[in-house]
């Protein structure tokens, strides 16, 4: 099997650089053979990935954060490749390892590119552009513009403390939602539709999702006053906002949503402008392959 390891240095805000070294000690010792790429600057991931399902490589490694990985997946799939794709999380909050079941550690994560069997999981799309993990809209997009804007290296705790300042300040969003037959109007706080279970790090915003069920989890949470945001948003830690009358749980494979004004979205926790007043949200079920441990892989591909 080919295998091309792409890694992304400015991932973590640069602090991804230091984990490359015992990332090529580990493949070394292990004899696992692979060629090596770099992401220099922002989609060259996705466009690097394009070329290496093109050039015939069986197996795509990524070592970056989650947005380097979403470049990953959008460069496989665009191509309309089916190559394997390995994760090795040197980002701020690698969410869709969590999941997947995939280690956070290094040794663990290369461990498991070398001796792991290939899952096959469901992926989303919004829009024209693929995603492994969540999409949001609503108060997550404000969160992830202030986020942006920080000049703190990004942690946790960081992103805890821009969530409790837009809790006061965010206006909420109207949203038209057709999920089937099924509509609705709704003053949203914000729309999550997650195909893994958390976001941000330790936010389990989906708690029962499953990235191989063959559906999307869809969270909506009312636009309730902000002593009530706080109150729900404090239990999104332990996935217990979903016990709240104001949050709206539902599954989907197929969901249209309108606003009144052109969608700005968070993919994976980049920003992504839609211009429109419409986005179709979608599930492709059991569309790529990812390696994972051996003690996950029941019933998989290999």
């Amino acid at each position: 099997m080919s295998t091309l390891l792409i890694l992304n240095p400015k991932a973590a805000k640069g602090n991804a650089q230091k984990h490359f070294d015992r990332i090529f000690q580990n493949f070394k010792d292990a004899k696992f053979d692979h060629d090596v790429k770099f992401s220099e600057y922002p989609l060259h991931a996705e466009s690097i990935a394009n070329d290496a399902v093109t050039n015939g490589y069986d197996n795509i490694v990524v070592a970056g954060g989650d947005g380097t990985l979403n470049e990953v997946v959008n460069g496989i799939l665009k191509s309309n490749g089916d190559s394997q794709l390995g994760i090795i999380p040197t980002g701020t909050c690698n969410d869709f390892i969590k999941a997947a079941g995939i280690p956070a550690d290094i040794q663990g994560s290369c461990d498991t590119i070398v001796s792991g069997n290939s899952r096959v999981f469901d992926v989303g799309m919004a829009g024209d552009r693929y995603f492994i993990n969540a999409v949001g809209i609503g108060f997550d997009v404000a969160v992830v513009q202030a986020l942006q804007k920080s000049k703190h290296l990004n942690s946790f705790f960081i992103y805890l403390s821009i969530v409790l300042k837009k809790i006061f300040r965010y206006k909420g969003i109207e949203l038209f939602i057709r999920n089937g037959k099924d509509q609705s109007c709704r003053h949203a706080l914000m729309l999550t539709i997650a195909n893994g279970i958390c976001y941000g790090g330790n936010f389990n915003i989906a708690p029962h999702a499953d990235p191989a069920d063959g559906f999307l989890d869809a969270i909506l949470i009312n636009n309730v006053s902000p002593f009530k945001r706080l109150k729900i948003l404090s239990k999104v830690f332990s996935g217990k906002h979903i016990k709240s009358p104001d949050v709206h749980v539902f599954k989907t494979n197929d969901l249209r949503i309108k606003s009144n004004d052109n969608f700005l979205l968070q993919i994976e926790g980049e920003l992504m402008t839609w211009p429109s007043k419409e986005i179709h949200v979608k599930l492709l079920p059991k569309r790529l392959k990812i390696t994972v441990p051996v003690s996950r892989s029941l019933g998989l591909q290999t």
